[in-house]
């Protein structure tokens, strides 16, 4: 699960809150660096005192010698560097000025009707909150996360059985034999596939064929938890209780929201309900890899079963979950996903004795190109109004306690707009929230992930490598993002007398005279650049009716409780980066209340057990409403 929008998840148990404070203005919170440095890097040529990078031959040092910058081509080196930034950054003009219309031409901050069109049996989750049943579903949620599925990096070739079988797929194979043991009626009532050998694709066929499904999705599989064993109060694979906490990897992320699902259709299998809707769950089985033999196995199966946007509506982990902000209780679906690039920069020079070396190596060189990045802000923080963020901002001005709302959203978004405005309104935003919660839902983020060079102590290095990863803002695109990376790198490549070659085989600088070696960026290697996935319409349609009336049934402690629907987005990728063909409804939601679970990814994972009851009433419910909801209008 991601509970603060974040892949990497939330970090500290004290935490109540993912978004900003009532309370915190930006005059009262820290500024981030990002806010005492200019919006856009100028480029800066290194030292012009340091010496160019010597060629291996005299006669090719003579000519390096004679290449260096002259006052046009720094000029126009200069020029080209600002090119490729500004031409991939918003307008700061004050025309024209932004619509307010709201988030993909809604009309701003729209709630669900109160009312269902189609009551549910009155009281029929109330079965859930029994002391039978909860000790049986105790025993049921720690005997799953007992479990260890974890997934590595490298696992490959689910299906292949024989000596190529990888036996860390194995615990797999006794955890569909534990939901066999612990969902007796979904495995008789449900037809079950299995793509890809470990997938799960449970379908319950509605009475009426005609009406688009719905889609609920999880994954099986957890982060390892090997290192750092004697940091657990538990350890990660015993499913400790204490009373009011279940302790554990994969608590929360995601066999919390798994076995809610399967939970919730087992008890109303169990009163021989029929749906008038197909139902279906969908569960991958390496999502903390990327997905591609699980949800890339799934997908084709359901687009070419359903058709391109068959799905009425499909419900994945994230979101921000369930929160207490501005005096009301936010349910915070996840509507949109950001992209990710990771752009590798790799340098190659002259090799050589070390006992003669030259002045600067492969790894020298491309060390002040990391430094530069890393301290250049090159993604100001940055809202337009098809941010998830925008929307989340209008919905909180809109229908927050007028008393808590800071003066920062609510002047904020009075008046006209114009881009600066808003990026004004984004900055207020990151600094109210912090880094570790919300800037990043306003930003591409940048971080040097890996750094290689050198073979032999004694050898210098003739090539070097450092990769980036950047979370791709929703204003921007994987290659906006890598033509950002790019330019900074100009200045060293003339001065260093070194060939730039970019991400897409274009030669941007050469040297005059011979190249002392060169420079290119590149995502080969990596994981393909993500698009920043399509946004789920916020407002509007029944989709967003029926998730709101479910939130309500699970949440709302009373008829008179006001609920805020509101949209949020994650810095992350889930496995709906595979799903975007089955839906134009897909919510990353993950039913729980902030506050009520900690440590994603982490040490000491844990989530309270209350909290797992809730969401299981929160599927059963949904499943209740989206059986009753007649024909596809709306979806």
């Amino acid at each position: 699960m991601h509970p603060i929008f974040s892949r990497f998840g939330r970090q500290r148990s004290d935490s109540t809150s993912s978004l900003p404070s009532p309370n915190m203005s930006p005059s009262s919170t820290p500024s981030p660096s990002f806010l005492e440095k200019d919006p856009v890097p100028t480029p800066v040529f290194p030292s012009s005192k340091e010496p160019l990078l010597p060629s291996s031959t005299p006669s090719q040092r003579k000519r390096s010698s004679a290449s260096m910058i002259t006052l046009p081509r720094l000029l126009a080196l200069s020029s080209l560097a600002l090119f490729l930034l500004f031409s991939h950054l918003p307008s700061f003009s004050s025309e024209p000025t932004l619509s307010l219309a709201g988030i993909q031409g809604g009309p701003g901050c729209v709630q669900p009707p109160k009312t269902p069109i189609k009551k549910s049996e009155e009281g029929r989750s109330e079965v859930f909150f029994t002391e039978e049943f909860k000790a049986k579903q105790l025993e049921r949620f720690l005997g799953a996360i007992r479990l260890p599925t974890e997934t590595f990096d490298d696992m490959r070739n689910a299906p292949v059985d024989g000596e190529d079988f990888d036996e860390r797929w194995t615990p797999f194979i006794a955890w569909h034999e534990y939901l066999v043991e612990q969902f007796p009626l979904v495995h008789e009532k449900m037809k079950l596939e299995k793509p890809n050998r470990f997938g799960l694709v449970f379908t319950l066929d509605g009475t009426t064929p005609d009406l688009k499904p719905l889609v609920l999705t999880g994954h099986q599989d957890v982060v390892p938890a090997r290192t750092s064993l004697d940091r657990w109060t538990y350890p990660p694979f015993d499913g400790t209780y204490d009373g009011e906490i279940a302790w554990g990897r994969g608590s929360v992320d995601c066999k919390n929201s798994v076995i809610a699902i399967l939970s919730g259709m087992e008890h109303l299998l169990a009163s021989n309900w029929k749906s008038k809707r197909t139902i279906i769950f969908a569960f991958g089985f390496d999502e903390e890899i990327g997905g591609p033999q699980g949800a890339a196995s799934i997908a084709p199966l359901l687009v070419e079963r359903y058709g391109k946007h068959g799905i009425a509506l499909l419900i994945d982990e994230g979101g921000n979950a369930v929160s207490q902000e501005y005096g009301k209780t936010f349910v915070l679906p996840g509507i949109g996903e950001k992209g990710g690039v990771s752009p590798t920069i790799s340098v190659e020079t002259a090799g050589g004795h070390s006992s003669t070396p030259t002045p600067f190596t492969s790894i020298g060189i491309l060390a002040r190109i990391v430094g530069h990045i890393e301290d250049a802000n090159l993604f100001p923080p940055t809202l337009s109004p098809s941010s998830p963020i925008f929307g989340y901002l209008q919905c909180v001005a809109e229908h927050g306690k007028s008393s808590l709302v800071p003066e920062w959203i609510s002047n904020g978004l009075k008046g006209k707009l114009t881009q600066k405005s808003l990026d004004s309104l984004a900055a207020s935003y990151a600094a109210a929230s912090g880094r570790f919660v919300g800037e990043f839902l306003v930003r591409t983020s940048k971080a040097v992930t890996l750094f290689s060079g050198g073979h032999k102590v004694n050898a210098l290095p003739e090539s070097a490598l450092a990769t980036f990863n950047s979370r791709i803002d929703f204003s921007q695109t994987p290659e906006s993002v890598l033509s950002i990376y790019t330019a900074p790198i100009l200045p060293y490549a003339a001065k260093f007398n070194l060939t730039l070659i970019a991400h897409n085989a274009s030669v941007l600088y050469t040297p005059e005279g011979v190249s002392a070696g060169t420079i290119k960026v590149s995502t080969s290697g990596n994981s393909l650049p993500l698009e920043v996935a399509p946004q789920t319409p916020f407002g509007q349609g029944k989709a967003w009716e029926v998730f709101g009336w479910a939130a309500r049934r699970a949440f709302a402690s009373g008829e008179g409780e006001e609920m805020v629907l509101a949209p949020s987005a994650m810095t992350g990728n889930t496995d709906t980066a595979h799903y975007w063909d089955l839906s134009r409804s897909i919510y990353r939601f993950a039913p729980k209340r902030s506050g009520t679970f900690a440590n994603t990814h982490t040490v000491d994972e844990w989530l309270k057990f209350d909290t797992h009851i809730e969401g299981i009433v929160f599927f059963h419910e949904l499943m209740l409403l989206f059986s009753e909801i007649e024909g596809n209008e709306g979806f």
